[in-house]
């Protein structure tokens, strides 16, 4: 599992095993150097050229012609030349559960088992893309845009990062010793080597085999089967057996039946695969390679593999690096203190204050920063041991927190609605604007349930002082330079002077200026801002990429047509819909990263929505809350970890979970609000129109 924690306060360095042989260690470290620089300076790149942009065109009044074109190529750079270092750092999301039950031995034949199944996966993927790029090469397409690129320079960005990315999965794969045959090891690095060379001569056509997919993914996955054998043993090689076997079988025994029982095989795959521990992203992409080759008329690896060009190749997602880059470096300005100050002083007598102005300064934080897990770790640095060092309760204290957290991805601007708007059309601009009262809402929701917790029991929070008028105003000073960020950010974007992926680069040039202003700036604070926005955007955009391999087939095959007709046969009215959809969410948010449970889930939930005639806009909304109980609930609760993380002695895990409890409720009630009264959520988006 992602240590989030640690990824927040930038422990991103390549870290080889140092289990590994020494000529394996090197070779990691310098890969992920590689990767590492690469994702880095894309990110920079992104930032300045978007920036550059937005002063020539309101400036010098001359736009360009060449920055929303290239600007998205960066993007690529950023998730697929980023994606080893990603990957090597361990910042790649899986579920842990069955992994952390097992003993030294078998955890470590199962990682081995799942490092190969990634490889093979990546090989096939990579072996078809490359295919792809050569038929663009040969018929010379270019880019729409005003420069007209040829597209098969930008889409050797993708080939380079799957190549990059395989190598580094393949150093996971070897690990550590063993084996006392050094010879094995280094057979298995030659023996890939050899297969990917003949991969590429087939995918370009300077060596023509004419096999067909099919033939040459069984080719690829006995030479996997033997590589893994050589550098890992008869153990790792026959659990990879087995699991390729029985996914190959299962496949294809249930390409004959009807698709009810086709789509409840393909679920029962998608879970077995996540309890075993493979990466999200690659397992995505797993099942949308074995439904292309055994489920379509002709098996076809292709357009599945295409995929990962057409789903980062887009204008709106590049907005989502510059945003998490604005709240990277953030997190590093000292803003969290001052805020928490400030909201302190303003609470003054009310019972809780405390924890009042933990909700308020999290709310605040999370319009500045779009990331959940900023904001709880941030907050949690500061508000978790003054409340403890003032008495407070430790479930109280820990809950409320955990609770201002799951703000960052409602309150705009929100990296779960850029990625909801992008995946689905629908605008950026009205989804944050539709997030503004919801925001509030669920705010007050939250100081509603610490004012009832301390009213029931006097003990969970001692009295407070209180403030002047005048001190309360000079209280809200220092934060006067994060509202003018949060206005220009959010007000040239709804004003509709900036784009999204414009006003995200304002803001975190800006937010850059703030640091230099404070004194804060550091070239350890660039260096760690900086590879943070291009890691969490790279592994976020992966995901994205798996879930749309995934969504292929299922496309091929008409599953939301299908959903959505049997939804009609039933005449199942809205609440009962919605009721499911919550549900289900509660459920697969035990297990399954908040983001990637939204990305698997989009092409089967948003269908079933339209279907029932949800406002999409107001379902973005919902569906966000929903993410956000995903963030709180264990085993999986990724805000619960950042918690523990920063808290270290101070709390136990399960404390926190039991104290996040009401909280969560609140949140459920505010999504029963939101389906009473849907204006809650639509009026601003209907005003701004």
């Amino acid at each position: 599992m992602t240590d989030f924690a640690e990824m927040d306060q930038g422990a991103m360095r390549p870290g080889p095993d140092q289990d590994m042989p020494v000529w394996l260690r090197s070779v990691s470290f310098g890969l992920g150097t590689v990767s590492r620089l690469a994702g880095l300076l894309s990110i920079l790149a992104m930032m300045l050229v978007i920036s550059y942009e937005v002063f020539m065109r309101y400036a010098m009044n001359s736009p360009t012609a060449w920055v929303t074109e290239y600007s998205g190529y960066l993007l690529l750079a950023v998730v697929f030349l980023g994606a080893a270092h990603v990957h090597l750092t361990g910042q790649n999301i899986n579920t842990s559960f069955v992994l952390n039950r097992l003993n030294a031995p078998a955890r470590r034949v199962l990682k081995g088992a799942n490092a190969w199944f990634s490889l093979l996966v990546l090989t096939l993927l990579g072996w078809k893309y490359l295919t792809f790029v050569h038929s663009e090469f040969l018929s010379g397409t270019r880019d729409w845009g005003l420069m007209g690129t040829r597209l098969w320079i930008p889409q050797s960005i993708v080939a380079v990062g799957y190549a990059l990315l395989c190598a580094a999965v393949l150093v996971e794969a070897i690990g550590p010793r063993t084996s006392k045959a050094t010879w094995r090891p280094i057979s298995s690095v030659l023996l890939w080597t050899a297969l990917a060379t003949i991969v590429s001569l087939q995918a370009t056509k300077i060596v023509d085999l004419r096999i067909s997919d099919l033939d040459g993914a069984l080719a690829i996955s006995g030479a996997v089967l033997v590589m893994s054998w050589l550098a890992r043993g008869w153990e790792t090689a026959g659990l990879l057996l087995v699991v390729t076997g029985v996914l190959g079988l299962g496949f294809i025994a249930l390409s004959d039946v009807d698709l009810g029982l086709r789509m409840a095989g393909f679920l029962v795959f998608l879970f077995a695969l996540l309890a075993l521990g493979v990466n999200i992203a690659f397992l995505l992409g797993a099942l949308g390679v074995l439904a292309a080759l055994f489920w379509l008329p002709i098996p076809m690896i292709m357009p599945v593999a295409e995929r990962a060009w057409g789903t980062v190749n887009s204008s709106t997602m590049t907005a989502v690096p510059m945003f998490v880059l604005m709240g990277a470096i953030l997190v590093r300005s000292g803003i969290s203190g001052e805020l928490f100050g400030a909201m302190r002083v303003i609470g003054g007598r009310i019972p809780g204050s405390l924890a009042h102005a933990t909700v308020g300064a999290s709310g605040i934080f999370a319009a500045v920063s779009g990331s959940s897990l900023a904001t709880a770790a941030t907050i949690g640095q500061v508000a978790g041991p003054e409340m403890l060092a003032q008495g407070y309760n430790r479930r109280m204290a820990y809950g409320v927190i955990a609770a201002g957290g799951t703000l960052g991805i409602l309150i705009p601007p929100s990296i779960a609605m850029l990625l909801y708007g992008s995946m689905v059309g629908v605008s950026t601009t009205m989804l944050f604007l539709g997030g503004i009262l919801p925001g509030i809402f669920l705010m007050g929701l939250f100081s509603i349930v610490v004012l009832g917790w301390t009213l029931l029991d006097r003990s969970t929070a001692p009295p407070t002082e209180g403030s002047s008028f005048g001190a309360k105003i000079r209280a809200l000073g220092p934060t006067a330079p994060f509202v003018v960020l949060i206005l220009a950010v959010l007000g040239s974007l709804y004003m509709g002077v900036a784009t999204p992926t414009e006003a995200g680069a304002i803001g975190a040039l800006m937010s850059l200026v703030l640091c230099v202003v404070r004194g804060s700036m550091s070239k350890k604070l660039m260096l760690e801002a900086f590879e943070e926005g291009a890691v969490i955007t790279g592994f976020i955009l992966i995901i994205a990429v798996g879930a749309n391999q995934m969504s292929y087939a299922l496309d091929f095959l008409g599953v939301a047509t299908s959903l959505v007709e049997t939804l009609q046969d039933l005449s199942l009215p809205a609440w009962a819909v919605l009721v499911s959809i919550v549900v289900v969410y509660l459920i697969l948010g035990m297990f399954i990263e908040p983001i990637s449970m939204m990305l698997m889930t989009l092409p089967v939930v948003v269908p079933l929505a339209e279907g029932v005639g949800f406002d999409l806009l107001w379902f973005g909304v919902i569906l966000v809350l929903l993410i956000e109980v995903g963030l709180v609930t264990p085993p999986v609760g990724m805000i619960l970890f950042v918690l523990k993380g920063v808290a270290g002695d101070r709390i136990e895990l399960k404390e926190i979970c039991w104290g996040v409890v009401p909280f969560i409720g609140a949140i459920l009630v505010a999504i029963m609000a939101f389906y009473i009264e849907p204006r809650i959520v639509t009026l601003i988006p209907d005003l701004a129109r």
